[in-house]
């Protein structure tokens, strides 16, 4: 959550953009946390620390809470659509990309969905599922198996 306030208070602190030697501040970024307005957080400030912050950037290189395929399909998804002329988030310019996807590999968790919950003919569970039923709600442990 980039919350505009609090950035500037780190900010003024810190200096981020040219930050005093001798002090030290890890910020942690998801883009796709700070469009949770309804927790103050705001993507443009977020990009606001990507700037104030370029060249000292790094990623988290794997993924430990979807199995491999998951992490596979949305790479591929979000790959494909980093192709497109405004980029797979809609930052990007002919000029620069603001907001550039960074795929990810897979730890490999071995939870799975239910296979047989959905279709006979399926090999893999898919990413999304929507279903309108007049069963009894379950919840997601009832989908997952070890």
């Amino acid at each position: 959550d980039t919350d505009p306030v609090q950035y500037e208070i780190f900010n003024r602190i810190y200096n981020l953009a040219d930050p005093h030697p001798g002090t030290g501040i890890f910020l942690i970024g998801d883009p796709k946390q700070a469009i949770y307005s309804f927790r103050n957080a705001d993507i443009y400030t977020y990009l606001k620390a990507r700037r104030d912050t370029e060249g000292r950037h790094y990623n988290l290189a794997r993924n430990f809470r979807s199995s491999q395929a998951m992490v596979d399909g949305v790479n591929a998804l979000f790959e494909r659509a980093e192709e497109l002329p405004r980029g797979a988030f809609l930052f990007k310019t002919e000029a620069e990309n603001q907001l550039p996807f960074n795929p990810v590999g897979a730890n490999g968790l071995k939870r799975t969905f239910k296979h047989c919950l959905l279709s006979s003919n399926l090999k893999t569970a898919p990413a999304l599922l929507w279903s309108v039923s007049g069963e009894e709600k379950r919840n997601k442990n009832d989908f997952f198996r070890a």
